[in-house]
């Protein structure tokens, strides 16, 4: 499968801005973010992960919808095609 990742102000000088990555591990967000650091490296682990959570300062969301409003969270489901934003918490005015 192939998931879409785009990251918006954050991880910079880690990853791309946008990519896509063919994956063909177990389909859920949580091992897809740990394969992006077996890709990436440690500097990118400590950007994303506090102990074994999801970093609070950070949002990501799959197909627009926050993973930590999924029921499932970081075990939701991945398909092909899917997009995940990395981002930090935008807010507008």
């Amino acid at each position: 499968m192939e998931i879409e990742v785009v990251r918006i102000a954050v991880c910079e000088d880690i990853l791309p801005s946008r990519m896509k990555i063919p994956y063909e591990g177990l389909p859920q967000v949580g091992l897809f973010l740990e394969y992006l650091v077996q890709q990436y490296g440690p500097r990118l682990r400590e950007a994303i992960w506090e102990a074994d959570q999801l970093s609070q300062s950070l949002v990501v969301l799959l197909n627009g919808k926050n993973l930590r409003s999924l029921p499932r969270g970081l075990e939701t489901e991945l398909c092909h095609g899917d997009s995940l934003v990395i981002s930090i918490p935008l807010m507008g005015g």
